[in-house]
């Protein structure tokens, strides 16, 4: 299975039907390659409040639970969520519905929470397809999604994917809330007991686990923090222009809006922020940046090696790495300026003080073999 690239990023969770989004932005998410930068544009829904983890029984009526009360690793899968109808295609036998207490003579339940959009859940649905073929006795693998039957079907046809899919769901995110996607929950014996990234969810560790050895997770945490709407000001009237940096969010997901008097850009590397300040501007997106700096600095701009293995050890790496290379920013005017390309000048004046205080770093458009390139370059006198 290939690991999660954190440069890529999880996908941020889009689905119109969710009942857990609410104050919609529309943002533009951008998937980060280390070789080439590509910007793609999808609508993403990001949610101001989500419920806060509860380990107590839900009180239900009808299809679903009266509150938001979610389960954390170490609680019981209470009875009406055994017994709850799902919606399902990609059955063997035809079924529409299924109940997750079918498979509660399994020794283990993964749900995996998904879209078709999302590029590291596709690569994850193929992996977790083996795996369920090879270890169907013991186990069950429930890719969980919020799309119609009418989307899921064909793209799962078209990729020979033969796990049963829950769709349209609504329910089990609210036991299970989440930012972003893929999210994985297992279930052991009727308890929770991992809610992490896929890169856990290995041949490996699943083989562990069905024999009942000890196996080490990474929990998946997901603020629900946006600075968006945190712009600096004297306490009664909005500032009149603020370009500010603030420490990364607690999630893997990052993405960007951009409006007619603002940029925001979400736990973003040096490199992402340089594209979206320089090369989009300019009209040098795909365009590699010249780096005239130190390998490992270079990497750690980058993001180029670092990725989820699924071993908690050097995961604790990826985190650390997480927390002091990414960033986000917020700039904001009062007012739509009189040119849209005033909004990229001056967020391009952010990055290079940025870079200058943190890295003793420079960055300048030249004109190369290749044509106009971006070249990042130590400062003279910095050591």
């Amino acid at each position: 299975m290939r690991k999660s690239r954190t440069g890529e990023c999880y996908a941020l969770l889009a689905s119109s039907e969710n009942p857990l989004y609410k104050n919609i932005h529309i943002t533009k998410f951008r998937t980060l390659q280390a070789s080439a930068w590509v910007l793609t544009a999808i609508f993403c829904l990001l949610f101001s409040v989500l419920a806060s983890a509860q380990s107590t029984a839900h009180q239900t009526s009808g299809n679903g639970p009266l509150d938001n009360k979610t389960l954390s690793v170490g609680d019981s899968v209470p009875e009406e969520l055994w017994n709850m109808a799902l919606e399902v295609v990609n059955h063997p036998s035809g079924k529409q519905t299924i109940k997750l207490g079918d498979f509660s003579n399994k020794k283990m339940i993964i749900l995996d929470f998904w879209a078709t959009w999302c590029v590291p859940c596709i690569r994850s649905l193929h992996h977790l397809d083996s795996i369920q073929h090879e270890l169907k006795n013991e186990l069950q693998i429930i890719p969980v999604s919020a799309q119609k039957k009418k989307t899921i079907v064909p793209f799962l046809s078209n990729r020979k994917i033969s796990l049963i899919s829950v769709v349209s769901d609504s329910l089990l995110i609210q036991y299970f809330p989440h930012l972003t996607v893929p999210h994985h929950v297992w279930i052991e014996n009727g308890v929770v007991t991992a809610i992490t990234h896929d890169a856990y969810s290995s041949r490996a560790n699943i083989s562990s686990r069905l024999k009942e050895q000890a196996v080490k997770t990474l929990p998946k945490h997901e603020s629900t923090l946006s600075y968006l709407d945190s712009v600096p000001g004297n306490g009664l009237r909005p500032a009149l222009l603020s370009g500010s940096f603030y420490p990364r969010i607690d999630r893997l997901a990052g993405s960007v809006s951009r409006g007619k008097s603002y940029i925001y850009a979400e736990n973003a590397t040096v490199e992402r922020l340089l594209t979206l300040a320089f090369l989009h501007s300019s009209g040098l997106i795909g365009t590699k940046i010249i780096w005239d700096i130190d390998t490992a600095l270079r990497k750690n701009l980058t993001g180029e090696e670092m990725e989820l293995t699924g071993e908690v050890d050097a995961d604790q790496a990826v985190m650390e790495w997480l927390e002091n290379f990414q960033y986000c920013y917020l700039l904001k005017l009062a007012d739509p300026p009189p040119h849209r390309s005033m909004l990229s000048k001056l967020m391009q004046d952010d990055v290079r003080r940025l870079i200058a205080y943190r890295y003793g770093l420079s960055a300048e458009i030249i004109q190369s073999e290749e044509g106009k390139r971006l070249r990042v370059f130590k400062e003279e006198g910095q050591q």
